[in-house]
């Protein structure tokens, strides 16, 4: 998936999406991911055990 793609979906939920930093812009893209998965019903691995 290109990196216009992945802009384009996430400044579609977040109209302000552009003007994040490169941190919120990855917080975003992780939510997005979480998200989809969810809905597939495969959520994100929680962290790992120590």
């Amino acid at each position: 998936m290109s990196t216009s793609v992945v802009s384009g979906l996430l400044e579609e939920r977040d109209p302000g999406f552009p003007g994040r930093g490169g941190g919120e812009q990855v917080t975003a893209l992780v939510d997005l991911v979480a998200e989809f998965l969810a809905e597939r019903g495969d959520p994100l691995p929680g962290p790992p055990e120590p």
